[in-house]
C-alpha cells in the first residue's frame, strides 16, 4: 500500500511542515504576537496535521528498526546454532517408550 511506504510518509511530513511554516510566516507578517498566533485555528489545525505526520514517520522508523533487530538476532542464532549443533541420535529402542510399547499412552483400562 503506497500510503504505508516510508517515502510517502516523509513527503507528507515535509509538505505539512512547509504549509505550517508558510502560515506562521503569514501571521508574522501581520505583526500578530505569540498569544494571537497560538489561538489561530488554521495554524493549530496545521500543527495537528504536522504532529500526525511526524508520528507516522516515527512509527515506520520504529518498525524498521525492530525488523532489523530481529533479523540480526536470527542470523546470530543461525550462526551459533550451525557451529555447535550435531545430529541427535535416536534412542536405542527405535522411538519406543521405556516399557517397550509404542504409542499406548492413555489407553490404561480401555478395552481393545
Amino acid at each position: 500500500m503506497g500510503s504505508e511506504d516510508r517515502e510517502v510518509r516523509v513527503k507528507q511530513y515535509e509538505k505539512a511542515r512547509a504549509v505550517y511554516a508558510a502560515r506562521k510566516a503569514v501571521i508574522a507578517e501581520k505583526g500578530l504576537d505569540e498569544k494571537v498566533a497560538a489561538k489561530d485555528t488554521v495554524l493549530r489545525n496545521l500543527g495537528a496535521k504536522l504532529k500526525k505526520a511526524r508520528s507516522r514517520v516515527k512509527a515506520i522508523e520504529a518498525t524498521e528498526a525492530y525488523v532489523k533487530e530481529v533479523a540480526q538476532k536470527e542470523t546470530k542464532i543461525k550462526k551459533k546454532g550451525s557451529k555447535g549443533k550435531k545430529k541427535a541420535k535416536t534412542p536405542a529402542g527405535g522411538g519406543k517408550d521405556s516399557k517397550g510399547t509404542k504409542g499406548t499412552k492413555g489407553t490404561k483400562g480401555k478395552k481393545k
